[in-house]
């Protein structure tokens, strides 16, 4: 989800609780708050030589100390520190939305946005665990398998003449 279409969903229900679903299922418990926004550029080489750039922003979600509290933070507030988040740091409204949390069971771990639920109460966020990828196969080309890596090819390439390393 992009940062633009994620600030304009929680502007447009601003007394709705803003609540996350990890990637267990399982309810982010109320007493998280926004701890921390960035903004990320990344830069890099995929294996088959070709560049990429893109930027995201993160939102960090830190669990309180307080276990008692009961009520997740509204989205209209959410909104707010993201207005003034970008007011201080340069947020691309086009970058993709992620989520930092981590808690008792798992360490931290920097989410995609699954799918959002707007429901009577409050919006659910929906957090799916990053995936490795190779962007070489995506494109449609082949990276060595495990049995030829050891092999030497022409130039001291461990690759298979695929130009994936």
């Amino acid at each position: 989800m992009q940062t633009e279409a994620f600030i304009q969903l929680i502007e447009k229900h601003p007394k709705k609780l803003l609540r996350f679903r990890d990637h267990q299922e399982d309810l982010v418990h109320p007493s998280y708050h926004v701890s921390e926004v960035k903004t990320a550029v990344f830069e890099t080489v995929d294996c088959g030589a070709m560049t990429h750039r893109w930027t995201e922003t993160i939102l960090q979600l830190w669990l309180s100390g307080d276990p008692d509290s009961e009520r997740a933070m509204e989205a209209g507030k959410v909104a707010k520190i993201l207005d003034k988040v970008s007011r201080q740091i340069r947020v691309n409204p086009d970058a993709e939305l992620r989520v930092e949390y981590g808690n008792d069971a798992f360490p931290p771990v920097v989410f995609h946005i699954g799918k959002v639920d707007v429901q009577d109460q409050e919006i659910v966020v929906f957090l799916r665990p990053p995936v490795l990828q190779c962007k070489l196969e995506e494109r449609g080309g082949s990276c060595t398998g495990p049995e030829e890596s050891t092999k030497k090819e022409k130039g001291g390439s461990c690759c298979s003449g695929t130009g994936c390393c």
